[in-house]
């Protein structure tokens, strides 16, 4: 936010948070029902995206729970993350060459919002984001309903 761009930063932050809030991702909650619970913090990673001419198109910012902070069985039982293997992709690609089908690419802005986080025992909890202020920072919390 010190760059020479701080209100296109903003907005990418402002896009992002209605991202997460249209997907209903978390909920808000005393911190006091979460006093046994590790809470996760979080943190901003800023990225500018470029078009094929070098020009500047967009600038992203992306909320991040730091999940390395979680110990495994306690804050949590199991990881997965959707990736495909390249040999997957690949066979997709020579397909849809073989087939003469044409390929689009295109970007998905809230593509790891899928995954519900259902049950107490998932719980899980995490600071609020930086620059956003709920009155006093000790009582609330955010409680993720997705990944």
């Amino acid at each position: 936010m010190d760059s020479p761009q701080p209100s296109q930063w903003e907005q990418a932050c402002q896009e992002d948070l209605a991202s997460i809030l249209k997907n209903k991702v978390w909920t808000e909650v005393h911190r006091t029902h979460t006093e046994d619970r590790n809470k996760i913090r979080c943190r901003w990673v800023f990225k500018i995206k470029y078009g094929p001419k070098g020009e500047v198109q967009r600038y992203k910012g992306r909320l991040v729970g730091k999940g390395y902070t979680q110990s495994y069985g306690i804050d949590h039982l199991e990881t997965f993350s959707p990736v495909v293997k390249f040999q997957t992709l690949r066979l997709l690609l020579v397909l849809a060459v073989s087939k003469d089908f044409e390929i689009h690419q295109m970007d998905i802005k809230t593509a790891f919002l899928g995954q519900d986080l259902s049950g107490d025992e998932q719980a899980i909890y995490m600071e609020l984001p930086p620059g956003i202020s709920r009155g006093p920072q000790e009582e609330v919390v955010l409680q993720l309903h997705k990944t």
